[in-house]
């Protein structure tokens, strides 16, 4: 516990002095799975080039990957980097997982404690295949 404190302690003199740092990807859980699917190999850089043309082009919500094409939505990811129809192809399925599964709501899936998010996404295979196919 003396390590968390410290940590924390280190934290906040951090934002003290840097101001509060905001993510450079969503928070969403939902849109963060996206996020990250939208470049590959994955990086920061990748994932915001795939993500700012899906989100132009096509849109994120499950809704919008279900009715757009692979193939448009590979075009919007190729900026994004290797394998686009690959990734455009996991989109649409993440997609209909989320809104078979969870209603088009993934986080409201994902309450309580971490090693049940974890269950919920794994049974889903929202998350494992992804691993899997990754190495």
């Amino acid at each position: 516990m003396r390590k968390a404190r410290l940590i924390t302690e280190v934290l906040l003199r951090l934002e003290k002095r840097y101001g509060k740092q905001q993510p450079g990807w969503p928070v969403d859980p939902y849109e963060f799975i996206i996020w990250w699917h939208c470049g590959y190999p994955a990086s920061d850089a990748a994932c915001e080039k795939g993500w700012s043309k899906l989100q132009q082009e096509v849109g994120a919500d499950p809704r919008n990957l279900l009715e757009a094409r692979p193939d448009r939505i590979a075009a919007a990811l190729k900026p994004g980097g290797m394998f686009p129809e690959l990734r455009a192809l996991r989109l649409k399925e993440i997609a209909m997982r989320v809104e078979h599964t969870f209603d088009e709501d993934l986080r409201s899936g994902l309450g309580g404690p971490l090693p049940h998010a974890r269950k919920a996404l794994n049974s889903t295979r929202i998350v494992s295949s992804w691993n899997a196919w990754r190495g």
